[in-house]
């Protein structure tokens, strides 16, 4: 047998195990010489009866000899060459340029098809590549002489966009610079997930008897299920670009939740949620955790907080927020003091963003936790930061709370970092939570929001009876937030007087110095909590008056009817001055609010011309900062200034 047809009979028809010994035993009988073992019949030498080989060997041997002896089949494709001297006849085929037909190299597998390993392929020739358009500068931050030798935009230019916009609108693309965004263009404000999805009850909802199931249902069919239905969507509407709660209710006007009792306890059905909830069809589970949370909580006060006789004092004010507190089990009863609250606005500037989570990174190397309006922007960054400080720490059980309430959720959405999430049933008793059971609070730059939590704080501390309790209040943010914080503080010493900034420091650009600032408050708030007994995990002693407990419901009749005048105390003209900045807020972001702007115009505002030109003057600064609304929307104030 010619060796050069027996390296093409194993390149045509390969065995189905290794080509090894086969090959070599091919290759000896084509010679005529004797194979490993034996000579070219298959009888093995040495064997003392010279019989035949046994096994595999002994059939291919057998095999062959019916063939007879130096004559291997081999198929028509496969041609001899007998011109051909026996030298050339031992060189492979592709070396003497002559191949086997079409059919039997499309069956050779014993070597790649790469071109540049079988030099015979035949190759197109190489066509000339198309330089590349510099893409824009919108889709690429790269300066265009760069863009051109890069490797070049994504296939599909949505994505690419898309994902060149997220990078520049970073923190829940809630910043200020460049980012021009409209409802119309957002995904996660358009998309719905097509299918009714059935969901598990998680935390201390995994747990009920059938008659509190029977009582949610009852919720469910009453008149608290338009409550529940707005917040479950704000919900599942987290990471939304649009802060106007009325415009999300529109979107989403045919989503349904409805309650289903089942032997194991109750289940929520969801009908055309938003999409970015979901994950291959699942929905996240953060965000069933806070659906959960919301459930829990407007059920529990629906039936235990709201129609309670003798809610009009106080104390009964202040034992319904302990009440709410307690059945969400934020309170943590053997826990030194270590939550420091943190305010902020929700639209601000990437270097304030960055800043807020410094603040949170240096926190959470101290191993302090995080609370928040739960909302995007400042209320987010620190959430951030402390969570990075934290894994650093091998801090396993990091809280990030997230305290809110109906009318300003589906605004401001919970993050996807906090992990605990408490509704409360107004923006008064959200603000007692934040002090009765926080430790400490910083302040970063925002907007009517921000300034409402900052008057009620300090009205707060300005009562005589609350001087001597410790309560750290820093106002921090970067190098350029300084105009921002000389106009507040400008503001508060020509309203409610220069006592009220003995009661807080600025610190500007020194995030780490706000970290020991806060640490060494809350040491003292531990120390005079223990000599004077008072519980770690809530503010007992913080004395708050009806003024500031009192729901407040910003109606066109109630707003000016707000005394904003010098001829009164310096907390309740504080307290009178929350209100109408609470007022502002609602005619911006709130559904009810923004309805009642539209019926009957902007709300009037009535004082004195000192306070009414302070106030000017810091609403036109924050219009202009773009802290009254999220960037790209046209911003109509909702307030008219009568001196």
């Amino acid at each position: 047998m010619d060796p050069h047809e027996a390296r093409l009979r194993i390149a045509t028809d390969p065995p189905r195990r290794a080509p090894g010994r086969a090959l070599h035993r091919l290759l000896r009988a084509a010679r005529g010489g004797p194979g490993r073992h034996g000579d070219a019949t298959g009888h093995r030498h040495g064997a003392p009866d010279g019989g035949p080989r046994r096994g595999a060997q002994g059939r291919a041997a057998a095999r062959t000899a019916q063939r007879g002896p130096g004559v291997p089949h081999f198929p028509d494709r496969a041609r001899r060459e007998p011109g051909r001297p026996q030298a050339a006849r031992r060189r492979p085929a592709h070396a003497r340029g002559h191949l086997p037909s079409r059919l039997a190299q499309s069956r050779q597998r014993l070597l790649s098809r790469h071109a540049r390993v079988l030099s015979e392929r035949r190759r197109h020739p190489a066509r000339p590549r198309a330089r590349r358009p510099a893409r824009q500068q919108h889709h690429d931050p790269r300066p265009a002489e760069r863009a051109g030798a890069s490797l070049g935009p994504l296939p599909l230019c949505r994505l690419d966009g898309r994902l060149h916009r997220r990078e520049q609108l970073g923190h829940d693309r809630h910043l200020v610079v460049g980012a021009r965004r409209h409802a119309h263009h957002d995904p996660a404000v358009t998309e719905k997930f097509p299918d009714t999805v059935t969901v598990s009850p998680v935390g201390s909802m995994d747990l009920l008897s059938q008659l509190e199931v029977a009582k949610l249902r009852d919720v469910g069919r009453g008149d608290l299920r338009e409550r529940l239905r707005r917040c479950a969507l704000a919900v599942l509407n987290t990471g939304s670009q649009l802060d106007d709660a009325r415009a999300v209710f529109e979107r989403y006007a045919d989503f349904r939740i409805e309650l289903l009792q089942v032997e194991r306890g109750i289940r929520l059905r969801l009908q055309n949620a938003p999409a970015q909830a979901f994950v291959d069809g699942e929905l996240i589970h953060g965000i069933r955790e806070h659906l959960f949370a919301v459930l829990r909580d407007v059920v529990y006060v629906s039936n235990e907080i709201e129609g309670r006789n003798g809610l009009d004092t106080p104390a009964a004010m202040t034992d319904a927020v302990f009440q709410i507190l307690r059945n969400a089990r934020v309170l943590k009863t053997r826990t030194p003091p270590d939550l420091v609250v943190c305010w902020g606005g929700h639209s601000i500037g990437r270097e304030e963003y960055d800043f807020s989570k410094s603040v949170g990174y240096h926190l959470g190397l101290r191993g302090l936790n995080i609370c928040t309006g739960c909302g995007p922007g400042a209320m987010k960054g620190p959430m951030k930061g402390a969570a990075v400080a934290h894994a650093k720490q091998r801090i396993r059980d990091g809280r990030y709370v997230g305290v809110t309430e109906p009318g300003i959720i589906a605004a401001e959405p919970p993050n996807p970092l906090v992990n605990e999430l408490v509704i409360m049933p107004d923006i008064e008793k959200r603000l007692e939570a934040f002090t009765r059971f926080g430790h400490g609070i910083i302040v970063f730059p925002g907007g009517a929001g921000t300034t409402e939590e900052l008057f009620y704080v300090l009205g707060i501390l300005l009562n005589p009876a609350n001087r001597e309790l410790p309560f750290p209040l820093v106002l921090a943010g970067p190098g350029s937030a300084a105009p921002y914080f000389e106009q507040v503080d400008r503001f508060l010493r020509g309203t409610i007087g220069p006592e009220a900034t003995q009661r807080y420091q600025v610190i500007l650009d020194d995030a780490e110095r706000v970290a020991r600032v806060m640490r060494r408050g809350l040491a003292e708030v531990k120390e005079y909590r223990r000599d004077k007994g008072d519980a770690w995990f809530f503010n007992w002693r913080l004395r708050v008056e009806a003024d500031f407990q009192q729901p407040f419901l910003p109606t066109h009749e109630a707003m000016a009817a707000l005394d904003l005048s010098r001829e009164q105390p310096p907390h309740q003209l504080a307290a009178n001055l929350r209100r109408a900045f609470s007022g502002i807020v609602a005619g911006n972001v709130k559904d009810e609010g923004i309805r009642r702007i539209e019926e009957h115009g902007p709300f009037e505002l009535r004082g004195d011309r000192e306070i009414m030109d302070l106030m000017d003057a810091l609403l036109q600064a924050f219009v202009a900062q773009h802290r009254m609304r999220l960037p790209g929307f046209e911003y109509r104030p909702c307030y008219r200034l009568v001196a």
